[in-house]
């Protein structure tokens, strides 16, 4: 199997794990949300759904155009939208005044059994087994680079 995919699934797995990590942060701190962390919950937020918006928005320029062209991925791209739904609301919490942490809390709940089940299938999607011989090397390392 070349480098190529598996360089690429490599660091796709890295950033997903980023991801995961912090979508479980945000969940412990929903859990053991108080007044005097309001603040806190609300900054890391802010961070994580930046982050997760400049990586959704990589995979659609980058990504997505070139897989959906030889491999369905309606569903990665239905996932990214019902994220973007609980991004965007979350969002609009964030820059609200007051926060209403406890209606953020249950949002970053809805959000992390999606981010977590989108980033198994993408992982599954574009793993070396299923991209070699679908893709070119040339337009894996095109993700890259």
């Amino acid at each position: 199997m070349s480098n190529a995919y598996s360089s690429f699934h490599q660091l796709l797995v890295h950033f997903h794990n980023h991801f995961r990590d912090g979508i479980e942060r945000l969940v412990q701190h929903a859990q053991a949300l108080s007044p005097a962390t309001a603040q806190s919950f609300r900054r890391q937020i802010g961070d994580y759904i930046s982050m997760l918006n400049l990586h959704h928005s990589i995979e659609d320029a980058r990504i997505f155009p070139i897989v959906g062209k030889k491999l369905d991925i309606s569903q990665l791209e239905a996932d990214h939208h019902e994220l973007e739904d609980i991004i965007e609301k979350l969002q609009h919490l964030i820059s609200a005044s007051p926060f209403d942490a406890s209606k953020a809390a249950g949002f970053v709940e809805q959000l992390h059994p999606l981010v977590l089940k989108h980033m198994k299938l993408e992982e599954e999607m574009l793993s070396p087994a299923s991209l070699q011989g679908v893709l070119s090397e040339a337009e894996i390392r095109s993700f890259t680079h």
